[in-house]
């Protein structure tokens, strides 16, 4: 079955309250970390579906500059000026260089992020699951407490021996009840939170591949477009001695190449720097 992230929540409704069974304290930990869940829920199911959106809109760009390209290609504009239709070529070669960097980062968003957060949604059907089979356990406690408060309402004295007997029952069932209602709750109190803390070492790895997958398109991308600045030798519209610096040549004097490039590789290393990518 194909994952819906507009599929609602597992995590949905509360533990229920086992009354004087456990203290305020316990039922208070156990709302906390359910909480806690059912926000984590939603920011996993928010976290595959905006990066779902992120592929969608960095593959409609590269197809808008593939079109861009094509257009100043075929454009009148350039096929009169030499200078020109040379820049909307490389500008097309560049983006047709592009196609597979940009598949290979949208395929890294999908098996690094996409999927796993697909994966861990899952568990929270299980979670959801383990807390239903909580709230059976403590219906069936009260239904069973009832029962014995029911029967040892007016003591023994004076009773007739079959309904001693269903009180005598009732008091074995709700023994087992209590116990079946304890264990539950202290094995979901033991993994619940545990299963929590331990969020970050499931998606570390995934952001780790995104975060390398976005330095590999970028950088690809920026070393492509770096060429083709090397190879343009002449801007239109100025004059050898005024080319396009990104401003006003009067406001901002061009860097050489030279400082462009060692500018480049300091940003790249300063990210490989990074503990997230290394």
């Amino acid at each position: 079955m194909a994952w819906n992230p507009l599929r609602k929540n597992y995590l949905t409704t509360k533990p229920a309250s086992a009354g004087n069974l456990f203290s305020a304290s316990e039922q208070r930990d156990l709302e906390l970390v359910f909480l806690r869940l059912q926000s984590l829920e939603e920011n996993t199911k928010r976290l595959g579906k905006e990066m779902k959106k992120y592929c969608d809109l960095i593959l409609h760009v590269y197809k808008l500059e593939n079109k861009l390209s094509h257009d100043l290609g075929n454009s009148p504009l350039c096929h009169h000026n030499v200078e020109l239709r040379k820049l909307a070529e490389d500008y097309l070669s560049v983006i047709s260089q592009l196609e597979g960097s940009i598949q290979e980062a949208i395929k890294v968003c999908q098996k690094a992020v996409i999927e796993p957060s697909k994966r861990y949604s899952g568990y929270f059907q299980d979670i959801a699951q383990a807390l239903h089979k909580r709230d059976q356990a403590v219906s069936e406690w009260q239904k069973v407490s009832a029962k014995v408060s029911k029967h040892s309402g007016t003591g023994t004295l004076g009773r007739a021996p079959g309904d001693v007997l269903k009180c005598e029952t009732a008091k074995k069932a709700l023994v087992d009840a209590t116990r079946e209602v304890n264990h539950i709750h202290a094995i979901l109190m033991n993994e619940l939170p545990t299963f929590y803390t331990r969020r970050g070492e499931y998606f570390h790895p995934c952001l780790q591949a995104l975060a390398r997958a976005q330095l590999e398109y970028y950088g690809e991308m920026t070393r492509l477009f770096t060429y083709v600045l090397q190879c343009s030798t002449s801007y239109v519209g100025t004059s050898p001695k005024s080319k396009y610096t990104g401003t006003s040549p009067s406001v901002s004097p061009r860097k050489s190449e030279a400082e462009f490039q060692d500018n480049i590789s300091k940003k790249i290393s300063a990210i490989k720097c990074l503990s997230i990518v290394k």
